[in-house]
């Protein structure tokens, strides 16, 4: 049953997601985000329910590409200011979210997890122009 709930929960946020996306890009155009940028990639780090091991090798695989990266945590996803400045541009090109147990990522009541906050900032960055990845292993 838990497994279904993660599975269904996943497939939600993807669909959300990807209806709130304005075009189809065929490419992603990095470095065009304003200055006061914090990085070209971020990397949601869900903590003890994703896989940290995979986090590193992102950055790495960002690094290989020549992107900047930073590992942030719920917090950062549940701040508006982290995704943008005070005129509305977004801070950052990409936001990855990993793989893991993403039906824990929302234990808003224990103060560890994605608000609903957080979750229209997500969503409000795709509308805006950002990318999201979302990777499952």
């Amino acid at each position: 049953m838990r497994q279904y709930l993660s599975y269904s929960i996943a497939i939600l946020l993807i669909v959300v997601l990807i209806s709130c996306t304005p075009k189809r890009r065929t490419s992603i155009t990095v470095g065009r985000s304003v200055s006061g940028s914090i990085a070209d990639v971020i990397l949601f780090n869900p903590g003890e329910y994703g896989a940290p091991m995979d986090i590193w090798a992102y950055v790495g695989i960002a690094n290989e590409l020549g992107l900047s990266s930073e590992i942030v945590d719920h917090k950062f996803i549940n701040d508006t200011d982290s995704f943008f400045d005070q005129e509305g541009n977004r801070r950052f090109d990409i936001l990855f979210l990993p793989g893991g147990e993403p039906y824990h990522w929302f234990e808003a009541q224990s103060g560890k997890g994605l608000d609903c906050q957080g979750v229209d900032n997500i969503l409000q960055f795709v509308n805006r122009g950002g990318s999201t990845l979302g990777m499952c292993i």
